[in-house]
């Protein structure tokens, strides 16, 4: 998964934009995705985000995999592969 939200909207929102990973290396061929390699990420296997999939998530859906507070100023990620757009 990629987190795909500035730190502003992560503070005030309830919510974070995601976009999808799949292993599935045919699903390239798709518009709206782009692959993903794995040795430049940390992922176990190259991957391809599927862009066109992008949906908000709950941030409490999410409190497992990140360090999220009620008034986090970021995503700290505990997974390898994130998107910060306010760098």
């Amino acid at each position: 998964m990629i987190v795909w939200q500035s730190d502003t909207l992560t503070r005030v929102l309830h919510s974070v934009l995601v976009i999808p990973l799949t292993t599935n290396l045919d699903r390239a061929n798709l518009a709206g995705t782009a692959v993903v390699s794995a040795t430049a990420r940390g992922l176990a296997e190259d991957s391809v985000a599927l862009a066109f999939q992008m949906r908000a998530i709950p941030k409490v859906a999410l409190q497992t995999r990140f360090e999220l507070s009620p008034t986090a100023s970021s995503l700290k990620s505990s997974w390898p592969l994130t998107r910060r757009l306010d760098e």
